[in-house]
């Protein structure tokens, strides 16, 4: 990708959502693939997503909020530390099956 390209479009960012935007399309680039780990974080992410779906609408935002924050707080780890990685994507899916049961309706900080 041409680095020139990006810089000219990141002047031109308006608002936060276009330069994110930018972003996504910059770490979607064809030829960058994601390694194994990174599919199983996408992947639990998606499914977080997905029973956020299935909980009352009323509450949907506050699940879908506390997900987003859950991964957030590791968003500066370094992509090599595997074990870390592999110990977070393990506490994530206890808690996705613990909040994806039918019995929660709700979660708050």
């Amino acid at each position: 990708m041409d680095f020139d390209v990006i810089s000219f479009k990141v002047q031109h960012v308006n608002n936060l959502k276009s330069l994110c935007i930018i972003q996504l399309r910059y770490t979607q680039h064809p030829k960058m693939r994601l390694s194994g780990l990174q599919k199983e974080v996408l992947g639990l992410y998606r499914q977080c997503l997905r029973e956020c779906r299935k909980k009352p609408e009323a509450t949907r935002k506050h699940f879908q909020t506390f997900a987003r924050e859950e991964f957030e707080k590791s968003i500066s780890l370094d992509k090599r530390d595997f074990s870390a990685i592999e110990f977070l994507l393990r506490k994530g899916r206890r808690q996705l099956e613990m909040y994806a049961s039918p019995g929660v309706k709700d979660i708050r900080k």
